[in-house]
């Protein structure tokens, strides 16, 4: 049974609903970083191989007062299964998301005027749009606000500690499987200013290694623009290798290969390396 309740996911990024082509989008579970098909978002492989294992899914929507509403039985569009999109978790760091596409099987029940998808298109005559009340100067102050800052730090250290534990993981990956010795890289600049510091650099292979603690867009972009700062100052061609929680997405992969750099993503216990024969 898939859950439906718009204005409680809203707040996590959630934009699930009725499209205009006749699909129902449904985001995947997991309200902290990256969202997966396996532990701790197991329930997200459920549904993706739930023809396979012989489940049906069954759309409910949330009402209030501990009831809900029944709307009918889905199955994933065979072409176009699932897409990858950014959004906040439960902290408001940008992660990665699983949207599924869900088509109806046999009859369902579509709410009336109810499409909470940016693509939904409306009349005048089904919605009423109230008007909204006159803005009003401010102060710019929020970057001053204490409990502001507060929040940026717990973020930043948040984010970092998970990028902490994948590089441990990962050093002790390639060690174990590989026999690769792998430490972190101080790189001085000769501008006068403080060093710059990979997080992993694995002398043998030459490998020049950038954590982030998501595979997001976001994520992805940023450490592009390191791994090509940290490189123009290291003697030859270094191997440039972004490594994250989870795969990223098509695009960002693709995009990742125009520019020659290496991708590394946690799988299980291990972690997975494209391309492949970098390893070898």
């Amino acid at each position: 049974m898939l859950w439906w309740r718009p204005e409680h996911g809203e707040q996590y990024g959630y934009t699930d609903g009725w499209a205009s082509d006749g699909a129902f989008y449904f985001t995947g579970t997991g309200q902290y970083g990256d969202q997966r098909f396996e532990a701790p978002n197991a329930e997200n492989g459920r549904v993706r191989d739930h023809k396979a294992a012989g489940d049906r899914l069954r759309l409910l929507r949330y009402t209030g007062n501990n009831s809900v509403r029944y709307l009918g039985e889905f199955a994933l569009d065979v072409s176009n299964p699932w897409l990858w999109r950014d959004g906040p978790d439960r902290l408001g760091r940008m992660r990665k998301m699983i949207q599924f596409r869900l088509l109806p099987v046999g009859e369902v029940e579509e709410p009336e005027a109810e499409d909470t998808r940016d693509d939904a298109t409306t009349t005048a005559e089904e919605t009423v749009e109230p008007v909204p009340p006159s803005p009003q100067e401010t102060a710019v102050e929020a970057l001053a606000k204490k409990e502001f800052q507060r929040l940026v730090r717990v973020l930043e250290q948040v984010a970092r500690r998970e990028e902490l534990e994948l590089v441990h993981g990962l050093r002790s990956w390639l060690f174990a499987a590989h026999g690769l010795t792998a430490t972190g890289l101080r790189i001085p600049t000769g501008l006068g200013l403080p060093p710059l510091r990979a997080d992993l650099w694995v002398p043998s292979r030459q490998m020049l290694i950038e954590a982030k603690a998501s595979a997001s867009r976001e994520h992805v972009r940023t450490a592009i623009g390191q791994l090509l700062d940290y490189a123009r100052y290291l003697p030859g061609s270094p191997t440039r290798c972004l490594l994250v929680p989870t795969l990223p997405a098509d695009d960002m992969m693709t995009l990742l290969e125009s520019l020659g750099i290496a991708c590394i993503w946690k799988s299980g216990v291990e972690f997975q390396v494209e391309p492949t024969a970098l390893l070898l």
